[in-house]
């Protein structure tokens, strides 16, 4: 495996990468790539993807990353039709709140633009709420109230009258408001919508949108589109796609006792101990789990005993999706848009040569 830095005293120092075998042709190139290349998942949530992209180069992987930031489609709010807002949330504020929650649809069921909004390029959702009217105060008691009984103690001073209002506690304000949730959105269906999407979209739910008073009452329209984060950050599938390079750590001494103990310390999850020869020795546990932090450094004896570089073609890509799509799906899409991307390059060539 070759190495792209060198972790040092000074910081993490380029080292030069061993030659790789030179291509004559692309079809050279790719088969190399399908023979080489391995993908293997670290970790698969709902809503975040660790994968491990091995033998490929650094510009693959910074292509997918921005074609994940950028280039992947999705569904979002992009016009507002306000029919009455006596929120105090202004309309401006209120229509952006709306663009930049996430709209749970498949991308693909729709086209992109139009000048007309159709059953095929727009998703249409309404909301219609109203805070109901402030329950009437308490009636005032009408039972006497004691007379003061007389004391002999002497009268707290203005102090002592001051502390204990500041120590009390005051009551809860009353709860004369309504919350209001992006489920209160209801998706209205146009044309055969309701037939031909097999999942009913909908927003992301429990996202606060704004509250209303008593009497307050908001009734609007929200059109939905589909475009990519090129036009606009709401339109990004992913919170944040990153990639770092593959820690790569070796031991060139065995390290046991109360520096394999430091190890451990300096380098939490990296490292592990063992028994072996009735002490303990440290060996390597999870490479991924470093951060390139250099607090081995600090020890002499650790110092020449460790060796951490960082792999120039190996990456640990990170992919955190907003939530409309499943962070496996947003990989395969960002590949098949690289495709399609390279297959569109190798016309335009084509065709100016000819």
């Amino acid at each position: 495996m070759s190495s792209l830095y060198d972790v040092t005293e000074k910081g993490v120092q380029p080292n030069p990468l061993k030659p790789t075998p030179s291509t004559k042709t692309s079809k050279e190139y790719i088969n190399m790539f399908k023979k080489d290349f391995q993908y293997k998942v670290i970790s698969d949530d709902p809503n975040e993807l660790v994968c491990l992209l091995s033998n490929i180069d650094v510009s693959i992987a910074n292509a997918i990353r921005r074609i994940l930031l950028a280039d992947v489609p999705t569904m979002a709010i992009e016009t507002v039709y306000i029919d009455q807002n006596t929120s105090i949330t202004h309309d401006e504020v209120l229509s952006h709140r709306l663009g930049l929650m996430p709209v749970l649809a498949d991308p693909t069921e729709f086209e992109v633009g139009g000048d007309e909004d159709t059953d095929w390029n727009t998703l249409v959702f309404r909301l219609d709420v109203t805070c109901p009217p402030a329950p009437p105060p308490p009636p005032p008691s009408s039972a006497p109230s004691a007379p003061p009984t007389p004391s002999s103690e002497t009268p707290p001073t203005t102090a002592t009258r001051l502390a204990q209002k500041h120590l009390s506690t005051p009551p809860p304000p009353p709860k004369n408001f309504l919350p209001v949730y992006s489920h209160s959105l209801e998706w209205i269906p146009c044309g055969d919508q309701s037939t031909r999407l097999l999942i009913p979209p909908k927003i992301m739910s429990d996202i606060l949108i704004t509250k209303l008073r008593p009497n307050q009452k908001i009734t609007l329209e929200a059109h939905c589109k589909k475009s990519n984060g090129t036009d606009h950050a709401k339109f990004s599938p992913v919170c944040t796609a990153s990639y770092r390079m593959l820690p790569v750590i070796k031991m060139l001494d065995n390290v046991r006792g109360e520096d394999a103990e430091e190890l451990c310390t300096l380098e939490p999850g990296v490292f592990k101990l063992i028994e072996k020869d009735g002490e303990v020795e440290a060996v390597i546990d999870d490479p991924m789990k470093c951060t390139m932090s250099r607090n081995y450094l600090m020890n002499p004896r650790l110092k020449s005993k460790i060796k951490i570089e960082r792999s120039g073609r190996d990456f640990i890509f990170c992919i955190e999706s907003v939530g409309q799509v499943e962070p496996k799906k947003l990989l395969k899409r960002a590949v098949q848009i690289l495709k399609e991307k390279g297959e569109r390059l190798v016309r335009v060539l084509e065709e100016e040569g000819n």
